[in-house]
């Protein structure tokens, strides 16, 4: 049996080509190696669709090899330290100094973790974040769909 009739069968159905596909195009879970990774990434310039790619964070995060979700966590994890804080501001009896500290220092070290990941992000004019994010969260929801369907 050849290597081409060996994949047709393990590829069943166009959706798994299309997800085979897209893995070896952004570098995902799904790649098949290096060579696909890099013939995918060949017809994508080809096709002009690389060409002259905006500068969104998305695209930024995707280029510089950071996993958007991991922004997104960041994100997250900022949101839910401060609404911890402030709880604990508001009831004082159930929290120690130490505590809130801790809080503190997770904050500070996401957003750091954010600031480095934005670090050589040079957009063309001043970013719209809640659209910058949201572009984000379909991307990742997006991946999500397309590589968890089965």
């Amino acid at each position: 049996m050849s290597c081409q009739e060996e994949q047709q069968e393990e590829i069943e159905t166009i959706g798994e080509l299309i997800e085979n596909f897209a893995g070896d195009l952004v570098g995902g879970t799904y790649s098949n190696g290096s060579d696909e990774r890099d013939y995918a990434d060949q017809w994508f310039e080809r096709c002009w669709f690389g060409m002259i790619p905006k500068p969104t964070l998305l695209n930024h995060l995707l280029c510089w090899g950071y996993d958007p979700e991991d922004y997104l966590n960041a994100m997250d994890n900022i949101e839910t330290a401060k609404e911890e804080k402030k709880y604990l501001e508001e009831h004082p009896e159930e929290a120690d100094e130490e505590e809130a500290s801790y809080l503190d220092d997770d904050i500070a070290d996401w957003e750091e973790e954010l600031k480095s990941m934005r670090e050589d992000w040079k957009p063309e004019n001043e970013p719209n974040m809640d659209e910058e994010i949201e572009r984000i969260k379909k991307w990742v929801t997006d991946r999500i769909l397309i590589f968890n369907h089965k």
